[in-house]
């Protein structure tokens, strides 16, 4: 079962588990793809489960022991890796996921994110209508510490893979690089979307889609407040027409008092939907005078600046 988890991993699918409750409780509807590794026993309701995901399209992908048959189904062996040692099983499971790759889209999978890199393990998060893109460097060779051994690749090695996205999924938008803090430049070709990443060693890259790019940051204040009040501070990220950018944006937010000094209310936060409101208590023995904020924004790096009148 490892190695078929393991697999699935660098074949570059995003698998979830799940147990016969599972499919009893929530069905298959949501799913195109159905892997059955080393399984010998099945529920008779699960099976009916299974084969009516089959029956309307669903692929079922199963060992060869596997004894059930479905009208839409393959066989794919997921065994035979584990009495190899670390470096030749590596390369093995990499290749074996690399012939799974090409054994889904054959079947008309469809992938929403893929790398040309079959030692890259890649996972994607949603927040409303944008995506996080998780670029994880699998690969591996021999260090000095427990590589003489052969049990286990403990060196990672860097690399640079190419990460194509599915323009049906993402189509229009911007592409960001979480890390490096800026946007990425795409290329078009065969309906994806090309961009390439440099991946160092045991690490990994983020990226971040949105269909709305990111180019200002909104501030909404009140022109004066009084102490022992508390007031709304409203920031929204959005773009150069004001349309919000979708999903969790990470912020800072630094605020001043009249004496230059930090507020305990600063610090890090996230917007929803584009949004952030945030709310500000303000105590009767602050300091007065005119207060200041600041927010940057963490991905595209675009701040803004406002102030209002304490008294």
């Amino acid at each position: 079962m490892g190695d078929a988890y393991r697999t699935l991993l660098l074949a570059q699918t995003q698998p979830d588990v799940l147990f016969d409750e599972t499919i009893l409780r929530h069905g298959l509807e949501q799913y195109t793809v159905l892997v059955l590794p080393e399984i010998r026993v099945l529920l008779k309701e699960v099976d009916e489960r299974i084969r009516a995901f089959s029956e309307r399209g669903g692929l079922v992908i199963a060992d060869p022991a596997f004894k059930q048959s479905y009208p839409h189904m393959i066989r794919f062996d997921f065994t035979g890796l584990s009495m190899l040692n670390e470096e030749t099983y590596q390369n093995a499971l990499t290749r074996k996921a690399a012939s799974l790759k090409e054994v889904l889209e054959k079947n008309r999978f469809v992938y929403p994110v893929k790398s040309t890199s079959h030692d890259v393990v890649l996972s994607t998060c949603q927040s409303g209508e944008s995506k996080y893109i998780f670029v994880i460097n699998d690969r591996r060779r021999k260090g000095e510490y427990l590589g003489p051994h052969g049990a286990i690749l403990d060196a990672g090695m860097s690399q640079r893979a190419t990460v194509s996205l599915d323009r049906r999924t993402f189509k229009d938008g911007a592409l960001y690089d979480v890390l490096a803090r800026r946007k990425r430049d795409l290329k078009h070709e065969d309906g994806r979307l090309i961009t390439d990443v440099d991946l160092p060693p045991g690490g990994g890259s983020l990226l971040f889609w949105s269909p709305i790019p990111i180019e200002r940051i909104q501030i909404t204040a009140p022109p004066k407040a009084r102490k022992g009040t508390q007031i709304v501070l409203d920031i929204a990220v959005t773009d150069n027409t004001n349309q919000r950018v979708p999903g969790a944006v990470p912020v800072q937010v630094t605020l001043r008092d009249g004496a230059l000094r930090v507020n305990e209310y600063s610090g890090h936060y996230r917007t929803e939907k584009g949004r952030l409101s945030l709310t500000l208590p303000l105590a009767k023995n602050d300091v007065g005078g005119n207060w200041h904020i600041t927010v940057k924004e963490l991905i595209a790096v675009r701040s803004a600046h406002a102030s209002f009148l304490v008294e």
